[in-house]
């Protein structure tokens, strides 16, 4: 593929610094060894293309540091051996037409096509190619396999004549029939979901036995601490009144030890008796 397209002798003229740089749909493009490169005056190569290869090719030139165009755009469909898409009936697929970056080298209106084994299946006259870039199958049928393929026209809206188009997809599709396994997937759903629901019920189970022992051994060491509490302020009375009382006694013992002394101080009367005698005498 030519990078500069109808531009190559202007370029090479007047621009003997320029550089090529390849696009493939929405994204850089980078050399596969042995497969896909460039050659001189960045032309692009393929030893051998795959169905990955396809969709939009482009090449930006650089013709001088500030300065750059898009010179060539081409498209790719390879058709694949095995398909692309392999589903079961009832399920869902889609295709990728690889369109989008056709929007920005075509000024006419593009209109983006679906072909089912040679037959029209689907078009879009009416949106930009970027607005219906897939295809969808809701509920596939065993009618749905085969070849698939996206065209983009370019049409003259004045003639309604088709000015050019190009394929940008091919797809395989293979439908296979329903062995009953829908039935099993949805047994292994319904297991699935009991399974998790047992693991969530015994986590909170678990949690609020837990939270209820918590609870219960905080109530009894508050039950210890009050208990230790009550016990010490009966000790406190104890040794309140034994020390009361001691001090009572004390007291007490003192008081007798001052009337003693008190009384040893105070003469004693001598008794009638020996008062007799001494009158008797004289």
């Amino acid at each position: 593929m030519d990078c500069e397209g109808q531009l190559y002798r202007d370029i090479n003229d007047y621009f003997h610094k320029a550089k090529g740089i390849w696009y493939h749909n929405q994204g850089l493009f980078y050399p596969e060894k042995e497969r896909v490169g460039l050659l001189d005056n960045y032309k692009l190569y393929f030893a051998k293309a795959w169905p990955k290869d396809n969709g939009v090719w482009y090449c930006e030139t650089q013709l001088d540091p500030t300065a750059s165009l898009y010179t060539a755009v081409y498209t790719v469909a390879v058709e694949n051996d095995v398909p692309d898409i392999q589903v079961k009936v009832g399920k869902s697929f889609s295709m990728a037409c690889n369109n989008a970056p056709l929007s920005k080298f075509f000024t006419l209106k593009l209109v983006t096509e679906w072909y089912h084994n040679t037959s029209l299946y689907e078009k879009f006259e009416d949106s930009k190619p970027e607005d219906v870039q897939e295809l969808v199958i809701k509920s596939s049928t065993l009618e749905d396999s085969g070849i698939w393929m996206c065209k983009v026209k370019e049409r003259d809206d004045k003639s309604g004549r088709i000015i050019r188009e190009w394929a940008t997809n091919v797809v395989r599709v293979n439908v296979l029939e329903s062995d009953g396994s829908s039935i099993e997937e949805y047994s292994l759903a319904i297991s699935i979901i009991v399974l998790v629901l047992v693991f969530v019920i015994g986590i909170v189970i678990y949690y609020c036995v837990r939270s209820k022992k918590k609870r219960a051994r905080r109530k009894v060491k508050i039950m210890d601490v009050e208990k230790g509490f009550a016990a010490k302020k009966s000790r406190d009375r104890k040794r309140d009144k034994t020390t009361v009382g001691r001090q009572k006694e004390a007291q007490r013992k003192i008081a007798k030890k001052e009337l003693d002394k008190a009384a040893k101080k105070i003469p004693k009367r001598e008794t009638g008796s020996k008062k007799r005698n001494y009158k008797g005498k004289s």
